[in-house]
């Protein structure tokens, strides 16, 4: 069965960041949050925006201080959305319906360079952040709401990490993952901060980007790429190596993932586009290529994915919706 891809939204952020965009996709909490999700960007320089992802229009713009590397939301029961913005001088939070930064107790006292970071979900209605760091073999780990530095820390790795993800598992527990410079994977359970199972002696060489996603069927994967452009995919509970890694091309740029309806799908640039549409598990082209890079993708309550790629020549943003039509 084919899949169909629909035009969304066309959006110019040429004024705004003339450095280069990365869309951010993301559900924001809320009440409504389920009906209009959160679109985001930045770009290399120092700065974040949310757009309106019905019509294109800039809600607001932040002004950071430092080189902006990549950006998360937080979502903590009870509280707005945050928008976690990792910078070349720490972590910055800002609010998600402002825009305006809010207190961030611990973390404001990391000032190393933040390669990544990701958020996700503690018991009791919390959420947490947690950052890559440069040169720092562990993770910095905070509650989102108070700041307060986590227990115990994320630590194991014999080399740097550079990338981080986040995931529920079937059952309910969410994994921490982050890859080491040597190409290893650490896991770790993001209620407790303990290590799950044993380091995944991954395929690749100097990391670059990671991401994660769990099928409705409660197959849960890892994805990795490497310097030299190859895809790696690991099952995130057993560690197991999915298939030979997939050389990308050395161009590979970045890499995201969702669920369309049952399948799991990774969303990977090739250089300044295109974005290829490939089954998480077996590899295999779930759907022809999209014009422009740098992806991000959202599943929507109603099956459907929200993908949304740039024109790199001219910072353009489209937003797609992928669905798999009936019959």
């Amino acid at each position: 069965m084919r899949n169909a891809l629909d035009v969304v939204l066309e959006v110019s952020f040429a004024e705004y960041s003339p450095d280069g965009v990365v869309p951010v996709l993301a559900w924001g909490g809320g009440e409504r949050s389920m009906d209009t999700p959160l679109l985001l960007s930045n770009g290399t320089g120092y700065d974040a925006w949310r757009w309106d992802p019905r019509t294109g229009e800039e809600c607001w713009k932040f002004a950071g201080e430092d080189l902006v590397s990549t950006m998360s939301v937080a979502t903590p029961a009870g509280h707005g959305a945050v928008v976690v913005v990792a910078t070349d001088i720490g972590v910055v939070c800002v609010d998600a319906e402002t825009g305006r930064p809010v207190p961030v107790g611990a973390m404001g006292g990391f000032d190393d360079t933040a390669w990544d970071v990701t958020t996700g979900a503690l018991p009791g209605g919390r959420a947490f952040v947690a950052v890559a760091a440069q040169c720092e073999p562990f993770i910095h780990y905070w509650d989102a709401t108070t700041g307060v530095a986590l227990e115990p820390p994320l630590t194991g790795p014999d080399y740097p990490l550079k990338t981080i993800t986040s995931l529920t598992l079937k059952d309910g527990t969410v994994l921490i993952a982050a890859e080491d410079e040597a190409g290893v994977v650490y896991r770790w359970v993001a209620a407790t901060g303990e290590p799950f199972g044993s380091p995944i002696d991954g395929y690749g060489e100097y990391n670059m980007r990671m991401t994660a996603i769990t099928r409705p069927d409660g197959r849960a994967v890892l994805a990795s790429l490497d310097m030299n452009g190859n895809l790696s995919r690991y099952d995130a509970v057993s560690g197991e190596l999915l298939g030979p890694p997939l050389p990308m091309g050395s161009d590979v740029g970045a890499i995201a993932a969702a669920c369309l309806n049952d399948a799991a799908l990774l969303f990977v640039s090739i250089g300044a586009g295109p974005t290829l549409i490939l089954n998480a598990v077996t590899g295999e082209t779930a759907h022809p290529p999209v014009p422009g890079s740098n992806p991000a993708a959202l599943a929507c309550p109603d099956g459907s994915v929200l993908l949304a790629t740039v024109q790199t020549a001219d910072d353009h943003a489209t937003l797609h919706r992928l669905t798999r039509p009936a019959g």
